[in-house]
C-alpha cells in the first residue's frame, strides 16, 4: 500500500511540474499533506529582556544532555519583538531550541537596567538554550515557547541530571524534573490563575518542607505571552530579568555593559543550579564566580535570596521599571508599568535549597572531582618599612614584613582562575612599591609576580602622596624666638643657618643652599638632625636640585653660573654659565641672569631663569643651553606653545616626570609646561593679583612665591609674602592653605603657625619641610 502511494505522489509531482508557475502553491499544499505527519513547527520568543534578529536553530540533543551543534534540523530568526518560528523534520525525541546572534552583527538584546538595546557581537557565546520534548507538540504547532535565562539553567541542570542518572530514567522524564525545579525555585508557578491553590500556598511557605514536583506545572506549560505585562508572572518574571539586568551592570567589565557581561551573570546562576540547588557550587562541586578581572567574587551560597532579590529591590529603589523591550533603539519600550514596590518584590517566592520528592525519578548526586588549586606569590625587593599589604582578587589580603624577600597568598585558587594582585597599602616612611607581572591565569603555582619598593625621588624631592594634618615644628636651627643667622654646625638648639633658600633631598639627606654672596650648601642627615657643611663657598646660591650622584645648584650672583656637586666627593665642577646675560650657547659661553629654581628630569636640568623670563633647559653631559619656554617678555601669556609663551619673573621650577610646575614671583601664579610634546603653557592657579583667596585655581591669589615642590599628587607652595605654606591638589587645582598667617616664628597648627619669609619647601616621602630665611630655620609640617 505504501509502496503505491509513494508511487503516486511521485506520478502528481512529475505531472503537476509540467504545469505552469501559478500551480506551484498546489504542488506545495500536496508536498506538506504528505509530509505532515513528520513536519512540525515550533514557535515562541526569545527573552532576556527581547533578544532581536537573533539566529534560532533546532538540533539534536546528545547523549550527555547537551545540545548537537554541528548541525541544524531547521533555523528562522527572531523578528523585532523577539518571535520565531521554525519548521522542521520531528525526531520524535527531545531537540534543543538554541538562540545565539547572527552572523550580520545586527542582532540587539533589551537590557532592563539601561533601558536601551545592547549590541551582540556575531563572536559572542552569549545565547539562550531550551530543552523540549517534542511529544508535547499538539497538531503541527507549539506556541509561546520563551527560550530565557530560566531555559539555560534548565538545560545545565538537564545536562547534570543526564550525567548521574545511569540511564534509570528517561531523558523526557529527567527534562520534567529540570523543568519544574526551575519553577519551584523562582516561584513562577505562584502566579499562576489555576486550581492549583493549594501548591500555591505549600510554595509560599516552604523553606525547608519537602515538595512533590509533580505538583508544579513545567517551565514550558507556563504559556508566557511577555507583551502582557497585567498578567502578574509576567511581571515577576520581567523582575527578575531586570535583576540579572542589575548584576550584569554592577559587574560590568568597562564602562559600560555589554551582552557578555548580561551572559556572564546568567550562565554563572546556570552553572550554580547544574546540581538542583543555588549553593555557590557546579555540579561537580567547584566554586562558581560571577563577573570577571578585578570584579570576579564567588557566588555566594544561596545566591539567589542573597544576590538576585537585593539586585531586584536595588532596580527598582533606583526608579526602574518594567518593560517588554524596544521596536527599535530610538523608540520608547512599548509598554511600561509604574515602579515596584518592594513588598511586591518580596512575594516572589525564591527557594535556594528545597528537597524536591518525586515518585518516579530519583537521582544520584556524582561524587565532585577535586578541582586543582594553586598558589599565587612572587618576590618583594626593596622593602625596609613596615606595612605593605597586597590583595589578590579584591578579596585576598596579605601583610608583607620589612625586609621580607618573597610572600605568598593564603588563599589558593582554582585551575584557570584569574588573579589580579594589587597594592592595598603603600608600606611606611619614604618609601613606594610597585607590581609588575600582577595579573593573569593560574595554570600552575605562580611565583613571578614582582612587588618593587624604592624611594621614589624625582628632582630632588620624595614623590610619595604625604598626608600632612599642618603640625609645625622646627627642625633644625634654634629655638623658637632666636632669629639669628650663622654657620654653625652639630645638632639640637646650637645649630645655626644663614638665609636658608632652597632644599634637596634623595630621603635621607637634605642639602640645604644659603643664599649670602659667600654661600655654602648644609647637610642635615634627617635620621638624627646632624648638620654639617657640605660644599662651597658659591656666588649666592639660590635653587638646588639632585638626581642619584649629584647636586645641581644655581648662582643667583654674577658669574650667574649652573653648578654640578658630585656628592661623594663633595667636588664642584661647572656645568653652564659663566657671565650675566642672555645667551644660548654651551657650556661657559652660555649667559643666565638671576637663575633661581632649578630640577633634574633624565639627562636634563630646566632652570628658571628669573631676569631673562625664560625657562632655560640645559644637556647636563654637553652643557648646551637652549631657551625651553618664554620669549624674555615679563607677562604671561597662557595657552602657547614653548618661546611663544611668557613668564613674570619665574623663581621656582619642579617636575613630576611629565610636566614641569613653575611658580611667577612677580606674576603670582603656577604654570605648568608639558615637558615632552607640544611644550605647550598654561595656568593651573592664580589670577594674577595678589592675595590669600583658597578654593578653585582660577579663582586663587598668590603673593611673592620664592619656592615649590611636589609629592606626586599635590604642589606645596612656599607663599613667602603671605607668609603661607598653600597646597594645590594636581587632580583638581584646588588651592587651601595648610600652614601660616602672618610673620612670625611659631611652632603650632595650622594657620596657628608662622613663618618669616618661607622659601624652599621639599617633601621626604613623611614631612615637609620648610627653609626659613627670615627666622634663618628649617621647619617641619606633619
Amino acid at each position: 500500500m505504501k509502496q503505491k502511494i509513494l508511487i503516486l505522489f511521485i506520478l502528481l509531482t512529475t505531472l503537476l511540474q509540467c504545469k505552469k508557475s501559478s500551480d506551484d502553491s498546489f504542488l506545495e499544499s500536496l508536498s506538506l499533506l504528505f509530509l505532515r505527519k513528520d513536519r512540525v513547527t515550533i514557535s515562541g520568543s526569545a527573552v532576556k529582556g527581547i533578544i532581536k534578529r537573533a539566529e534560532v536553530n533546532i538540533h539534536k540533543v546528545n547523549s550527555d544532555g547537551t545540545c548537537d551543534t554541528n548541525s541544524s534540523l531547521g533555523s528562522a530568526s527572531t523578528d523585532e519583538n523577539g518571535n520565531y518560528s521554525v519548521l522542521y523534520n520531528k525526531t520524535n525525541g527531545i531537540v534543543c531550541i538554541r538562540v545565539k546572534a547572527s552572523a550580520d552583527g545586527f542582532t540587539k538584546m533589551y537590557d532592563e537596567k539601561t533601558r536601551t538595546d545592547i549590541s551582540i557581537s556575531p563572536n559572542s557565546d552569549f545565547n539562550l538554550t531550551n530543552i523540549f520534548s517534542e511529544d508535547k507538540l499538539v497538531g503541527s504547532a507549539r506556541g509561546n515557547n520563551s527560550v530565557s535565562p530560566f531555559s539555560r539553567m534548565v538545560s545545565r541542570r538537564f545536562a547534570n541530571l543526564i550525567a548521574s542518572s545511569g540511564g534509570r530514567q528517561t531523558p523526557r522524564e529527567l527534562n520534567q524534573l529540570a523543568s519544574r525545579e526551575v519553577v519551584i525555585r523562582f516561584g513562577l508557578s505562584s502566579g499562576l490563575a489555576s486550581s492549583n491553590t493549594r501548591n500555591n500556598e505549600l510554595l509560599k511557605n516552604t523553606r525547608s518542607t519537602s515538595v512533590n514536583a509533580n505538583d508544579f506545572p513545567e517551565l514550558l506549560d507556563l504559556n508566557l505571552d511577555f507583551s502582557n505585562l497585567r498578567n502578574p508572572l509576567i511581571t515577576k518574571q520581567i523582575a527578575i530579568l531586570a535583576g540579572f539586568s542589575q548584576l550584569a551592570n554592577q559587574n560590568r567589565t568597562g564602562s559600560t555593559v555589554t551582552s557578555s557581561d548580561v551572559d556572564s551573570v546568567i550562565e554563572s546562576f546556570a552553572k550554580d543550579f547544574e546540581d538542583g540547588i543555588f549553593d555557590g557550587k557546579d555540579g561537580k562541586g567547584a566554586t562558581v564566580f560571577i563577573g570577571t578581572g578585578a570584579r570576579q567574587i564567588p557566588l555566594p551560597a544561596n545566591s539567589v535570596t542573597n544576590l538576585l532579590t537585593p539586585a531586584i529591590t536595588t532596580y527598582f529603589a533606583e526608579g526602574g521599571t518594567l518593560s517588554v523591550g524596544q521596536s527599535s533603539t530610538t523608540s520608547p519600550p512599548t509598554s511600561v508599568i509604574p515602579i515596584v514596590s518592594v513588598s511586591t518584590i518580596n512575594q516572589i517566592q525564591f527557594l535556594d535549597s528545597v528537597q524536591i520528592l518525586t515518585p518516579v525519578i530519583q537521582t544520584t548526586t556524582p561524587t565532585p572531582t577535586p578541582t586543582p588549586t594553586f598558589t599565587i606569590g612572587g618576590t618583594v625587593t626593596g622593602l625596609t618599612t613596615s606595612g605593605l599589604v597586597l590583595q589578590n582578587n579584591v578579596a585576598n589580603n596579605i601583610s608583607i614584613s620589612s625586609g621580607s624577600s618573597n610572600f605568598v597568598f593564603p588563599t589558593a585558587i582554582n585551575s584557570g582562575s584569574s588573579y589580579s594582585v594589587s597594592i592595598l597599602t603603600q608600606p611606611g616612611g619614604n618609601i613606594l612599591c610597585q607590581i609588575t607581572n600582577g595579573t593573569g591565569t593560574a595554570t600552575g603555582n605562580v611565583t613571578n609576580i614582582a612587588v618593587v619598593c624604592a624611594i621614589p625621588m624625582i628632582g630632588g624631592t620624595i614623590q610619595k602622596p604625604l598626608n600632612l594634618t599642618g603640625v609645625t615644628t622646627i627642625f633644625a636651627g634654634g629655638i623658637v624666638g632666636v632669629t639669628t643667622g650663622g654657620t654653625v654646625d652639630g645638632s639640637g638648639s646650637t645649630v645655626r643657618f644663614n638665609i636658608p633658600h632652597a632644599i634637596a633631598t634623595d630621603g635621607i639627606n637634605m642639602y640645604i643652599s644659603q643664599n649670602t654672596a659667600s654661600g655654602v650648601i648644609r647637610k642635615i642627615v634627617i635620621a638624627t638632625g646632624v648638620v654639617s657643611t657640605f660644599a662651597g663657598p658659591f656666588a649666592s646660591p639660590a635653587g638646588i636640585t639632585m638626581d642619584d650622584t649629584n647636586l645641581y645648584i644655581t648662582e643667583y650672583s654674577p658669574p650667574c653660573a649652573i653648578r654640578k656637586i658630585d656628592i661623594a666627593t663633595a667636588t664642584p665642577t661647572l656645568v653652564a654659565g659663566g657671565s650675566q646675560g642672555f645667551s644660548d650657547a654651551t657650556g661657559a659661553s652660555a649667559q643666565f641672569s638671576q637663575p633661581e629654581g632649578i630640577t633634574v628630569n633624565g639627562p636634563n636640568l630646566y632652570v628658571a631663569d628669573g631676569a631673562n623670563q625664560r625657562i632655560r633647559k640645559i644637556v647636563i653631559a654637553t652643557g648646551a643651553v637652549t631657551t625651553f619656554a618664554g620669549n624674555g617678555t615679563g607677562s604671561s601669556v597662557d595657552n602657547a606653545v614653548g618661546t611663544s609663551a611668557t613668564f613674570s619673573a619665574p623663581s621656582a621650577v619642579v617636575n613630576d616626570g611629565i610636566n614641569l610646575y613653575v611658580s611667577e614671583r612677580n606674576g603670582n601664579k603656577i604654570r605648568r609646561i608639558t615637558i615632552g610634546g607640544s611644550q605647550t603653557v598654561t595656568t593651573i592657579a592664580g589670577t594674577g593679583g595678589g592675595g590669600t583667596n583658597d578654593g578653585p585655581g582660577a579663582s586663587a591669589t598668590f603673593s611673592g612665591i620664592y619656592g615649590m615642590t611636589t609629592d606626586g599628587s599635590n604642589l606645596y607652595i612656599a607663599d613667602t609674602s603671605n607668609q603661607r605654606i598653600r597646597k594645590i591638589v594636581l587632580a583638581t587645582n584646588v588651592v587651601s592653605t595648610l600652614a601660616g598667617s602672618i610673620s612670625g616664628d611659631i611652632e603650632d597648627t595650622g594657620s596657628a603657625a608662622r613663618f618669616a619669609n618661607p622659601r624652599g619647601p621639599v617633601s621626604d616621602g613623611v614631612s615637609l619641610f620648610i627653609a626659613e630665611i627670615g627666622n634663618n630655620k628649617i621647619k617641619r609640617i606633619q
